[in-house]
């Protein structure tokens, strides 16, 4: 920053090589810097677009393994989501710091160059290899999820609310308190970017402005009161709006988490998720706007699942699969891990469609399930297949077995429902564990059934029909067209 001299005002204007210039001892430590101008803007001015050029150009200057770190700077406006957003594509081995100035250059006691200083330092720390991107200011190393800027003007403005920062830079090393937290595979860049809007809840809100938003935004972050509370008269647009896309429980708060079972009145967390609300859990509003814009395809909201069924009886014919028009393959963030136990009696199905529903699960998928089942129906033929090469449509009634299986939870758009497709392993307690493997249809729960859950947030997982592969409903990431 410097003043200009037009307006009096301070506007940024000092180049990469300026900033460096101004830090005094670095040379000392042997460190070799590259310096590189990205781009010279106010940080409250930039765009996605302009992080998704930064991570392009950082994946491209890490690529080759012998750069140590990165270091970022820029204005302050916008450093925690700058460094979420950047941690969300994060791919390698080699952190990235970054860091900015809370009194610039004009000011007495320019904070600037400490804060770089510190940045290098952490950048060049073995220590932090695979810490993902951090932020540094003030000589607090802070994670990428976590770090607020909490005040407008202190030099100490950036801080980790409920975490604390994962460690401090004194005396020319990196001194760690915690570990960074865990990280999770980087996204994809998005196909586009998505509209999502941020409504923050008030007293006396009469849900005018809340309206507004209705078919003008793919997404929408719900910032409401404590633990995810709204007024009982906003619960009905809640409910539309999350019936035709996907709409985040955050808390207005900043610090903890949402619940999602405690509170059971209406516009609680409970009775917002059982309506179709995705919660946030410990992600505050502005971190998970983020994630959200650029993660989340438009897409309708889970209501209740029907029991799988398999696809409506086409005639036999020899088919070849059209040219793909969606990915087949796709990097999951997943959310929640669930472990799940259905009682004796239950119909399966039902109760996997309850548990979504109490939960918030849209989709996901089942790494594995065991269990008994009084009874069950697979798919399957007692004959001779007539076409081998064909689906069978058939079903078979089995009783009293012992399954192993896993499945999906995909997303039906047309109606708003689950769509779980399980396989199993069955055995027939009755002929010495004689087997069957096969698609579920139906069943109903003998003692007990576990299961292991795992939420998926994103790329949206539907099963459109495949017109010219005998209507089969296939697994497709991303809204179908």
């Amino acid at each position: 920053m410097a003043t200009d001299p037009a307006t009096g005002g301070v506007v940024p204007a000092l180049s990469a090589h300026d900033l460096l210039a101004a830090v005094p001892g670095l040379d000392r430590h042997g460190i070799d810097l590259r310096v590189h101008d990205f781009r010279r803007a106010p940080g409250a001015s930039l765009t996605f677009a302009d992080l998704t050029e930064l991570g392009a150009a950082i994946d491209k200057t890490l690529g080759g393994g012998e750069i140590d770190g990165v270091v970022i700077t820029q204005g302050t406006d916008t450093i925690e989501e700058t460094a979420f957003f950047l941690d969300l594509h994060h791919g390698h081995d080699q952190p990235v710091i970054v860091t900015g100035a809370m009194r610039n250059p004009t000011m007495v006691g320019p904070d600037g160059p400490a804060n770089l200083y510190a940045a290098v330092i952490a950048a060049a720390d073995p220590q932090l290899h695979g810490a993902g991107v951090l932020v540094v200011l003030n000589d607090e190393i802070h994670a990428a999820r976590h770090v607020r800027k909490s005040h407008t003007t202190n030099p100490a403005a950036f801080t980790s609310p409920g975490a604390g920062p994962v460690g401090r830079v004194a005396e020319d090393r990196v001194r760690l308190a915690s570990p960074p937290p865990t990280r999770v595979a980087p996204l994809a860049p998005a196909v586009r970017d998505a509209r999502v809007g941020l409504y923050t809840v008030s007293l006396g809100d009469d849900g005018t402005l809340l309206d507004a938003w209705d078919g003008r935004c793919d997404g929408l972050v719900v910032a409401a009161f404590g633990v995810g509370h709204v007024p009982q008269r906003l619960v009905a647009s809640l409910e539309r709006l999350a019936a035709r896309i996907p709409v985040v429980l955050a808390s207005r708060i900043g610090n903890g988490p949402v619940l999602t079972g405690t509170y059971g009145f209406p516009g609680s967390e409970k009775d917002l998720i059982g309506r179709g609300l995705i919660p946030a859990g410990d992600l505050d509003r502005t971190t998970r706007g983020s994630c959200f814009r650029r993660c989340s395809p438009r897409t309708r909201t889970t209501r209740r699942s029907p029991r799988s069924s398999p696809p409506s009886r086409a005639d036999p014919r020899t088919s070849v699969p059209s040219e793909r028009t969606h990915m087949r393959a796709h990097v999951l963030d997943t959310g929640r891990t669930f472990g799940v136990t259905f009682d004796h009696g239950e119909d399966f199905f039902d109760a996997l469609s309850a548990f979504c529903r109490d939960h918030g699960v849209r989709q996901g998928y089942i790494p594995s399930f065991i269990g008994a089942f009084a009874e069950a129906e697979i798919v399957g033929a007692c004959g001779k297949l007539e076409n081998p090469d064909a689906p069978v449509w058939d079903r078979t009634h089995v009783t009293n077995v012992e399954a192993f299986g896993a499945g999906t939870i995909a997303h039906d758009p047309e109606t708003g429902a689950i769509l779980p497709h399980i396989h199993v392993s069955a055995g027939l307690k009755a002929l010495s564990a004689d087997g069957r493997t096969s698609h579920l249809l139906s069943a109903r729960v003998q003692f007990l059934s576990e299961l292991y859950v795992v939420e998926v947030l994103s790329p949206t997982m539907t099963r459109p029909r495949n017109p010219q592969l005998y209507d089969v409903p296939l697994l497709t990431f991303g809204t179908p067209e």
